[in-house]
């Protein structure tokens, strides 16, 4: 087994950061700007272990959000069942994200449904 190592970043934002990466051994720090509450751009140190996480965070919070909003109300004492349904709404929710990224994809390539004519289009031109 090989030696890891890990890089432990506190980054202070509105609040508190902590991120632990085994990826980034060490890190960069960049310069970016960030807007003031007085509307003025001030620059910004930020570790390269944030700028990757945001980088790549999209998906998760929102499905994490997701799973907050449309919360499956199940009043049991048994942990087992209970972790039965989350799995099943996250499965659910997974599913519609990856739904609406395809219809994104889709309308993007050809600006309608399958086999319904756009705008002045024919059926049998499809």
């Amino acid at each position: 087994m090989g030696s890891s190592s890990l890089c432990l970043v506190k980054w202070m934002n509105c609040g508190s950061i902590i991120i632990v990466s085994n990826m980034i051994r060490r890190g960069e720090v960049k310069e970016l700007k960030k807007w003031c509450k007085n509307k003025v751009e001030v620059p910004v140190r930020q570790p390269e272990a944030i700028a990757v996480y945001n980088r790549f965070m999209g998906g998760v919070d929102k499905l994490n959000r997701m799973v907050l909003y449309y919360r499956v109300f199940i009043r049991s004492r048994k942990y087992p069942l209970r972790f039965v349904f989350h799995l099943i709404a996250l499965v659910v929710l997974k599913s519609w994200l990856e739904y609406t990224e395809f219809q994104k994809a889709q309308k993007s390539k050809n600006s309608g449904f399958p086999g319904v004519p756009s705008k002045g289009g024919r059926v049998s031109d499809y």
